[in-house]
């Protein structure tokens, strides 16, 4: 009789345990089902990038330096801000001649449609006659809930023009492996003026 009650205890006991873990286990799949993006929530996100890049370079191309567009991605903003402003001479670019200018350009992706971060590609450059000059490309990451790297290029199209770019990854710290990316490329021209060519989102 002992030895029946006791291997009852234990199968209850086994099974109990079975039970708690495939409950926990749900519960991290839901969570995990709940961040990870699927191909319609990419597609969507994109969509709305894109239409903030033809929004960016409509204002870029009135010489508007300095706005926010945004659009609503599942009721929430998705924001692209861009800011310019002349500069003196600093951050270690030297004028070559009195003929060159410098300007400061900022490129942020704001997301909050469920995801809450930010990802920012800033610099400055020297231009004039129709040539880019020196450059200087930074990358600045934002998003409380996620570890975070970048990495920054830059591309001298010739000498009128240079390409910086940068792309972010976002890995949630509570849902790992669960990870997000942003890619901002934003061209300078030789006249001062710029041009975003791509914002995108994964």
């Amino acid at each position: 009789m002992i030895r029946l009650t006791l291997c009852l205890v234990l199968c209850l006991t086994v099974v109990s345990v079975h039970t708690s873990s495939a409950k926990t286990s749900n519960k991290n799949n839901s969570n995990n089902q709940k961040l990870t993006l699927t191909k319609n929530q990419k597609d969507e996100l994109n969509n709305a990038l894109e239409d903030l890049r033809k929004k960016a370079n409509q204002k870029l191309a009135k010489n508007d330096e300095n706005f926010t567009v945004s659009e609503k991605v599942n009721n929430k903003n998705i924001s692209f801000s861009f800011y310019s402003e002349p500069t003196l001479e600093r951050n270690g670019l030297v004028l070559a001649a009195a003929s060159q200018r410098q300007k400061s350009y900022s490129a942020t992706v704001k997301n909050t449609a469920g995801f809450n971060f930010s990802h920012r590609l800033y610099g400055t450059f020297l231009y004039g006659k129709g040539k880019v000059g020196k450059y200087t490309k930074h990358v600045d990451l934002s998003g409380p809930f996620y570890s975070k790297s970048a990495s920054t290029h830059s591309k001298r199209i010739d000498s009128s023009v240079v390409e910086v770019s940068s792309n972010g990854k976002f890995k949630a710290l509570k849902y790992a492996p669960v990870e997000y990316t942003t890619s901002i490329i934003v061209r300078l021209y030789g006249s001062g003026t710029y041009r975003i060519l791509k914002l995108r989102g994964a």
